[in-house]
């Protein structure tokens, strides 16, 4: 599991997926905004409004169609955990 797929997260997931990692749940509850631009690998002018848990799992498929990455667009707490 990873929580939040922006600034380190994102390289996170990208490697993972390149790493044939089979399984990854990726939670984030955020878009991505303009300034995301400039720091954050997931973020792009086509994903800009998008949630960061969704195309996280696009960019997986398609990187690596083999790992299998579930998308959880929320916010992670006590709550959320189970």
């Amino acid at each position: 599991m990873i929580i939040g797929c922006g600034g380190l997260s994102g390289y996170l997931i990208e490697n993972m997926t390149r790493l044939s990692v089979s399984t990854i749940t990726a939670v984030d509850a955020d878009s991505f905004e303009p300034s995301n631009l400039n720091r954050q690998l997931l973020s792009t002018m086509p994903t800009l409004g998008r949630g960061k848990a969704q195309v996280a799992q696009e960019r997986a498929k398609a990187v690596n169609p083999l790992v299998a990455l579930r998308s959880v667009q929320a916010l992670f707490d006590a709550d959320s955990a189970p």
